[in-house]
């Protein structure tokens, strides 16, 4: 049997370790992000300035569908909580196909807008030349950062925040260590920068790929099982009272197998995307007054005020992170809760209805007899 969750996990000191765990899964790649323009900085400022803003543009590309992490960890851990493991796949299913449709719509318009914005800022010609094929890597790539999104959702909705945090930390101190590479080894400013990019890209695809697999292969904290991802599997020891398993063969209740089978109809896609609106528009708007403050920095102030006020904006968002820590690990337990309660309650009402039945059919013989 599955462990009680809200005996084993609901408790100060495992909040605080999951909060902690949480924050820093949230906070690395924003603190590798501040390492990166320091390294960039030492070497020229407008490499720096460059850096910074591509980096605040694309991101506005990618980060809008923020509801492909918290809303992902929120539906995943509500299905594994009531052990509904079929509809959890599904749903880790729809996250990567979502995923990936979002960012070839942020790489589509962040490539078609690249004249636009690039006259919007009105960088110095020093900024942009560095700036603009940074710019076309990061733009190509947003598909894998979005992917890369929807597995840290999916791996918060299994209760593996550890492993998603240690996830994040392999690839900030990739990045960070490929940078310092191309600073101190690359020999004109145009080739450092290409080597920046193509880390990225590397790193972007390898964060993606590596969350895929953790998902379909690493079973939800506190199961013996995963989630079939991508088929049906064989699992052995697995409940079944009041989960979505089927039974394989008469009588045999240590094989179960799982399917992935029901849950594609057209109003549970449409539900899935509306369910992420309002905090598409409310992480649209948030990126929208970093995206906005940029711009007036890139136009009014110059290369330092902007290799500056990137280095600043960093800086905030790390510590920002750190508090959403707690926000991360209360949706990841909640979710967890919220899902076994309403696994009970469909138990209660099932075990009702049984004992009604029973009693109609006692006396329906009473009545014959």
């Amino acid at each position: 049997p599955a462990p009680d969750v809200g005996a084993a996990m609901v408790s100060t000191t495992s909040l605080l370790r999951l909060s902690a765990s949480a924050a820093v899964m949230n906070a690395v790649i924003p603190l590798a992000v501040v390492v990166q323009l320091a390294l960039l900085g030492r070497r020229r400022t407008a490499l720096q300035a460059s850096f910074g803003l591509v980096i605040t543009a694309t991101q506005f590309g990618t980060t809008v569908f923020n509801f492909l992490v918290d809303g992902v960890t929120a539906k995943v851990g509500k299905s594994i909580g009531a052990r509904r493991f079929r509809y959890a796949a599904w749903q880790a299913r729809m996250a990567f196909a979502t995923a990936t449709v979002c960012g070839l719509v942020a790489a589509g318009t962040l490539l078609s807008l690249r004249n636009p914005l690039f006259q919007l800022f009105q960088a110095t010609p020093d900024i942009e030349k560095h700036a603009r094929p940074y710019f076309f890597i990061r733009a190509c790539f947003a598909p894998a950062q979005c992917v890369a999104n929807a597995a840290g959702g999916c791996l918060g909705g299994y209760g593996r925040i550890h492993t998603a945090t240690a996830l994040s930390v392999c690839r900030a101190v990739a990045e960070a260590v490929s940078v310092a590479a191309a600073v101190g080894l690359a020999k004109s400013d145009t080739s450092c920068f290409f080597f920046v990019g193509v880390a990225y890209a590397a790193c972007a695809v390898a964060h993606a790929a590596a969350g895929v697999a953790l998902v379909a292969y690493l079973p939800p904290k506190g199961e013996t099982h995963r989630v079939p991802v991508f088929g049906a599997v064989v699992l052995r020891g697995a409940r079944q009272n009041g989960s979505d398993h089927q039974t394989a063969g008469a009588g045999n209740t240590d094989t179960v197998v799982v399917t992935t089978r029901g849950h594609g109809s057209d109003s549970g896609y449409l539900r899935f995307i509306t369910d992420g609106l309002s905090m598409f528009v409310r992480s649209f708007l948030l990126q929208a007054t970093f995206f906005a403050s940029m711009v007036v920095v890139s136009r009014e102030i110059g290369t330092t005020g902007l290799g500056a006020h990137n280095v600043v904006c960093q800086l905030w968002l790390v510590s920002s992170y750190i508090v959403d820590g707690f926000a991360t690990a209360g949706t990841v337990l909640g979710s967890k809760l919220v899902g076994e309660a309403a696994r009970a309650e469909d138990l209660a009402r099932r075990r009702r209805r049984r004992r009604r039945r029973r009693r109609r059919r006692r006396r329906r013989r009473r009545t014959r007899g």
